[in-house]
């Protein structure tokens, strides 16, 4: 059966979107930092595997020509759904460079979800793992295929940098909805208080988010990113996958969450800054460390997101970690909103989430669509320089503002 897509969660994209200089965006960036050294370390992950910027360059193409020869082209939509692997990211060039628009989804996902948003975005194609953490991805594209009811094809990647399989299930075309001028990205919103909705970015609408925390953090690229986030999430996606490949950095990613070896490879690689769930810094601060060095040694930045950051919480990790930066930070899938600054106080941190990104400009509503006084409850509105329309979200959500930060609700 061929269901009809949902209104897509969009709004009109910033007109600078289709006229960004090639070299602005992820892609341009990326290949600068490969004609300057192909042989740099572009991606490690806990597995053990790596690329370099041309061997993960090489791999993309070898996909890339794969997804060519299935008939896919420029504007087709791709759902990413993959593990913390290095093949995420040669999955993820090779639909950039051809042109498609990637969707990405956490390898959580169940195949009935996966199903919906397929169908919620018109994908032609659906990227899995073969196998992951007990999960046969050969027979859940069954259960997939079956659940979506039209044509679609599945590329199923092992995971060794080899070896790939396609399948393609027949069936009534995809239904494409009218996606914006400029759509560079799909991102899926949280499916906690109902299905998932999803939104288009441009480049520059992502750009934009990217720019405001590598600049307020001074992320060179000259040192790793960790990344223990899964990179079909919004978290992982932009300050893992695009940052890396925006800054030149290393992408350091682990797949399954275990803080001693969170750790282990903090130290190991010397990684510079990492973005996660707040639980994550609880866990890191709960982990055994019998080291000399101290936990995160090297590490100048941490920036928790999700869930407040208890003052305990913070002097716990500041004593175990001398110097790392625990930071607060806050956004939505629609975009980038609020981080603290780099010298805001212990206070600041674990009562605010920090202030507003540059050219965020983010109210909130009340019931009746007007704007609500400063330290009100209200619906979240946001707006941002590249993208112009205040997009709605959250309904039953409520935050208020304080004197230009945001703070959560307890």
């Amino acid at each position: 059966m061929n269901s009809s897509p949902s209104t897509l969660a969009c709004d009109t994209l910033d007109e600078r979107s289709t006229r960004e200089p090639a070299n602005g965006t992820p892609l341009g960036l990326f290949r600068a930092h490969l004609d300057r050294d192909p042989h740099a370390p572009a991606v490690r992950d806990d597995r053990g595997n790596s690329l370099s910027r041309r061997q993960l360059w090489d791999l993309a193409t070898d996909i890339g020509r794969e997804l060519s020869d299935h008939g896919l082209v420029a504007g087709d939509v791709a759902v990413l759904c993959l593990p913390n692997w290095t093949e995420w990211m040669a999955a993820y060039l090779a639909v950039v460079r051809a042109g498609l628009i990637p969707g990405t989804l956490p390898v959580t996902t169940d195949p009935k979800s996966i199903a919906y948003t397929a169908n919620l975005v018109g994908a032609r194609a659906v990227v899995l793992p073969r196998a992951h953490r007990g999960r046969d991805f050969v027979a859940e594209s069954d259960s997939l295929a079956a659940e979506l009811g039209r044509f679609v094809h599945v590329l199923l990647i092992d995971g060794d940098h080899e070896n790939r399989t396609w399948r393609t299930f027949d069936g009534p075309p995809a239904r494409i909805p009218d996606y914006p001028a400029g759509t560079a990205h799909i991102l899926f919103s949280s499916s906690t208080t109902g299905k998932s909705k999803a939104i288009a970015h441009s480049d520059a609408s992502l750009s934009a988010y990217n720019r405001s925390v590598i600049d307020r953090y001074s992320v060179t690229g000259e040192r790793p990113i960790f990344m223990p986030s899964p990179l079909g999430h919004s978290t992982g996606f932009w300050h893992g996958a695009r940052m890396s490949m925006m800054t030149g950095a290393t992408l350091i990613l682990q797949d399954a969450w275990n803080a001693r070896q969170a750790l282990e490879l903090v130290d190991r690689y010397g990684c510079e800054i990492t973005v996660a769930a707040t639980p994550f810094l609880k866990d890191v601060v709960d982990a055994e460390w019998n080291a000399d060095a101290p936990k995160l040694n090297g590490m100048r930045v941490f920036l928790c997101g999700g869930a407040p950051v208890a003052p305990s919480l913070i002097a716990s990790a500041q004593k175990q970690m001398p110097g790392t930066r625990i930071a607060a930070i806050w956004a939505m899938s629609e975009g980038g909103a609020t981080s603290s600054l780099p010298d805001d106080t212990v206070e600041l941190v674990a009562r605010t989430c920090g202030r507003t990104m540059p050219g965020v400009e983010l109210e909130t509503i009340t019931t009746g669509g007007e704007l609500a006084p400063r330290g009100t409850d209200g619906e979240i509105v946001m707006h941002t320089v590249a993208v112009p329309r205040i997009h709605r979200a959250e309904r039953d959500v409520s935050r208020i503002l304080h004197g230009g930060r945001l703070v959560p609700d307890r």
